[in-house]
């Protein structure tokens, strides 16, 4: 089977979030109300090349983006404490961290996919480069994900949450420069964290 990503595009809805039993906070208490729990998954392996001692990355990778429904969750308290609009716009702001999850898996993906066109003497030089990207891209997401929280006053900020949805869409819609394409010829675009950068915010 070719290399895959799968799970970049995920709307959320509610019926994605448990429900946690929880009294409503009192007045003033910052408590969490819901979380989003994003994970990535990687399959890949090596191959020895033909007629060589070498080997190379076969081309089977497959990432898959997922929820860890355990770690994705919702207070009991939300559906009686908060008006359909607050509602909607927490849920904005966790599809928020969905796709902050979901485009660094799809980065980390397109980083290991450049390492077909290498040789290693051995399979653990891959792995060393593998594991180089994903330091690169996906474990960062825990910090990413505190400084949105943190900028968007999770969610209760609209103008900070307004730009942060534009940068997430950005490294959803954005060309890279130069153009470059994927094995299917779709166009690669900018990764998340360069949009970041551009705006200020370094990882």
């Amino acid at each position: 089977m070719p290399s895959v990503l799968r799970g970049l595009f995920k709307t959320l809805a509610w019926s994605d979030f448990a429900v946690r039993p929880e009294a409503p906070p009192k007045a003033g208490q910052v408590v969490v109300a819901a979380r989003t729990d994003t994970v990535n998954s990687l399959v890949a392996r090596p191959e020895q090349i033909p007629e060589t001692k070498k080997f190379r990355l076969a081309d089977t990778v497959q990432v898959v983006i997922s929820l860890n429904a355990s770690g994705t969750f919702q207070k009991s308290w939300i559906a009686t404490t908060m008006s359909q609009s607050q509602r909607d716009d927490l849920l904005s702001h966790e599809q928020g961290h969905y796709d902050i999850h979901a485009l660094l898996s799809r980065d980390f993906f397109l980083a290991v996919m450049e390492l077909k066109s290498n040789e290693y003497d051995t399979p653990g030089g891959l792995t060393v480069d593998i594991n180089a990207a994903q330091r690169a891209t996906t474990d960062k997401s825990s910090a990413v994900q505190a400084t949105y929280d943190t900028e968007t006053g999770t969610g209760s900020k609209p103008t900070e949450q307004a730009k942060w949805k534009g940068m997430i869409q950005s490294a959803f819609d954005t060309a890279a420069s130069p153009p470059r394409s994927a094995a299917g010829g779709t166009p690669i675009k900018v990764t998340l964290l360069s949009v970041l950068s551009q705006n200020g915010f370094n990882f």
